[in-house]
């Protein structure tokens, strides 16, 4: 059988950039004129079947990119997706990230569609966070977070320390907890949370 568009990673492993203009490593262009009314279409697409138990700390990663940075960078963004639709198609939803989580099981100990970690030892100078949004555009958005389908909690910050964000209430709002967040002006503000 013909394999088309296999790549041997052998003949992958020495792609270097260098120059000083741009460059592209690998450009794979893909020019989809398939009309279906179902399905997906996939430019890459990865079928990873786990099967060998895996013990102790053992990872899974079906696609990793690892970035090691020696050098001034102005912007570093390892995975970066960008969408353009034509003006005025008719599209029933735009994402440009699409993460699914199905069934797994009754012996998960934590189940996360996405997972953030940080292990830094600096802060960022201007500004520091988990999650950045910000709209570029003109056009006012209807919400920064839009939430659907049923869910316990809105915030469930577990058994870990939040003593900075969250505190004890003040006995003057008698609230039972209060939320800290920072205003543009750089001043302090809280959310009370008032028990039932």
């Amino acid at each position: 059988m013909k394999r088309i568009g296999f790549i041997d990673a052998r003949r992958m492993a020495g792609f270097k950039l260098e120059g000083t203009v741009a460059l592209t490593g690998v450009n794979i262009p893909i020019s989809d004129t398939a009309t279906p009314s179902s399905g997906n279409m996939r430019g890459i697409h990865i079928n990873y079947t786990q099967s060998g138990v895996k013990t102790g700390t053992a990872v899974i990663n079906p696609l990793s990119i690892a970035v090691t940075i020696s050098a001034d960078v102005p912007y570093i963004f390892p995975f970066d997706i960008t969408v353009e639709a034509s003006a005025d198609k008719v599209h029933t939803m735009i994402a440009p990230i699409n993460v699914y989580l199905k069934d797994v099981g009754n012996n998960c100990q934590h189940a996360a569609v996405a997972l953030f970690g940080r292990e830094i030892t600096n802060v960022g100078i201007a500004s520091d966070s988990f999650l950045w949004m910000r709209n570029h555009g003109a056009v006012e958005a209807t919400a920064f977070l839009k939430s659907t389908g049923k869910a316990t909690y809105l915030i469930d910050f577990g058994a870990q320390d939040m003593v900075v964000p969250l505190s004890d209430g003040s006995d003057s709002v008698n609230c039972s907890h209060k939320l800290r967040v920072r205003m543009p002006d750089g001043s302090t503000r809280y959310f009370h949370l008032f028990t039932d």
